[in-house]
């Protein structure tokens, strides 16, 4: 999940295999660099605390690769007049 986060944000260099290998190293720092990205209204503060907590960092994680998930199939393509 952390790599296709990356591949959307490029947050870390290298695409997937950099954010799998930048997140599992330190999710809080990847997830404060991130999430402003995906989600303009959270800010990368609140992204850092929600990561660090144990309680809540896997369900954020989660929150965050879903909204990319609806981000791209949200918008309906265009339709070739006849």
């Amino acid at each position: 999940v952390i790599g296709d986060i990356n591949s959307k944000t490029q947050t870390c260099p290298c695409g997937f295999v950099g954010g799998c290998t930048c997140g599992c190293c330190c999710m809080p720092c990847f997830m404060f660099g991130a999430t402003p990205k995906v989600m303009p209204d959270e800010t990368g503060l609140r992204a850092l605390c929600c990561s660090c907590m144990p309680c809540t960092s896997c369900c954020y994680l989660e929150q965050v690769y879903r909204e990319i998930v609806i981000i791209k199939g949200s918008s309906p393509s265009q339709m070739e007049m006849k």
